[in-house]
């Protein structure tokens, strides 16, 4: 079983159900039983391993941690001075602060928008809003309410545009709401790596997010909620170009050292594998490197220059 978010938990985090109710507490037996029922549990992070043990009790050595993967081979770091996304958008000469990905109950939209309110005398800096779900209708009212013309809100892209709507930002923005250390790890988290991108990211210090953003020192965390917090760090990076810039080179290095597709598909094969399921057969495993060796950034992107974030203060 691979598990992208834990329940009922994630229905109480996005304020959809209470603890304290009969429905939750039928719905956490059911997820209890599954979990037992099963040989193997795959999660995505090391909060996620902590939050599924406690429903294991005794059997808890059925999770194995496989994180998710990078697209490197679709995204990488490209010039700032060559992203379309900005040149439309009048972005060139700002510095952007980017939100891409899902909208929802989880994600700390709200603290992005007081951020950009609080900011809005700042002619230099601008937040791109990429993406839909719940929480966009909201986001747009209230952007038009406030009057706010340093905040952009696109729709999502088509995967072809993928690495350029990610490369067009100085920073990227992955804002939770509290609670959610345990109950999912964003899979937006590793293309941004991959793009070359330092990160901002409004986690509980227990979380799986806001541990790679430590360990690999490619980015800051803030406390949700802690809007001051989060001003002070988007001020803090508008006015570090070098720090900027060692945090991208880092966050490219991890995303190809730790999340390259080849090593999280062996680390399937290997788990499948080891309790005697039929894995993915070798033949079939040496088209797969193939492929990717055939299409490996930079060769398959020749034509783009090798850089890093614009060292532009």
């Amino acid at each position: 079983m691979l598990i992208h978010d834990v329940y009922p938990e994630a229905a109480v985090v996005a304020g959809m159900m209470k603890p304290d109710t009969l429905v939750f507490q039928v719905l956490n037996y059911c997820t209890c039983w599954l979990y037992r029922s099963v040989v193997r549990i795959i999660v995505l992070g090391r909060d996620m391993e902590k939050s599924v043990a406690k429903k294991l009790g005794a059997a808890r050595e059925k999770t194995v941690i496989i994180t998710n993967w990078a697209d490197l081979d679709v995204v990488y770091p490209v010039s700032r001075a060559e992203n379309q996304l900005l040149k439309r958008g009048g972005l060139s000469k700002k510095f952007v602060a980017q939100y891409a990905g899902n909208m929802g109950r989880t994600h700390n939209i709200e603290m992005v928008l007081e951020c950009a309110t609080r900011l809005r005398h700042r002619e230099d800096i601008h937040f791109l809003m990429i993406g839909s779900g719940a929480k966009k209708a909201w986001l747009k009212k209230s952007v038009q309410e406030r009057k706010l013309t340093n905040v952009s809100i696109v729709s999502p892209c088509p995967r072809s545009e993928l690495c350029d709507f990610l490369n067009a930002c100085d920073v990227s923005i992955i804002p939770f709401v509290s609670g959610m250390a345990g109950v999912s790890v964003p899979s937006r988290m590793y293309n941004v790596l991959a793009a070359g991108k330092p990160i901002i990211a409004a986690a509980d210090r227990e979380s799986e997010l806001a541990q790679v953003m430590e360990e690999e020192q490619v980015g800051w965390v803030v406390p949700p909620d802690d809007v001051d917090a989060f001003v002070n760090v988007i001020l803090e990076a508008r006015n570090s170009a070098h720090l900027r810039a060692e945090m991208g080179r880092r966050a490219r290095e991890a995303a190809e050292r730790k999340y390259d597709p080849d090593r999280v598909v062996e680390q399937f094969a290997a788990t499948i594998g080891g309790f005697g399921v039929s894995s993915v057969p070798e033949p079939k495993m040496d088209q797969f490197r193939q492929k990717r060796a055939n299409t490996r950034w930079p060769a398959a992107h020749a034509s783009v220059p090798r850089v890093w974030p614009s060292s532009r203060s």
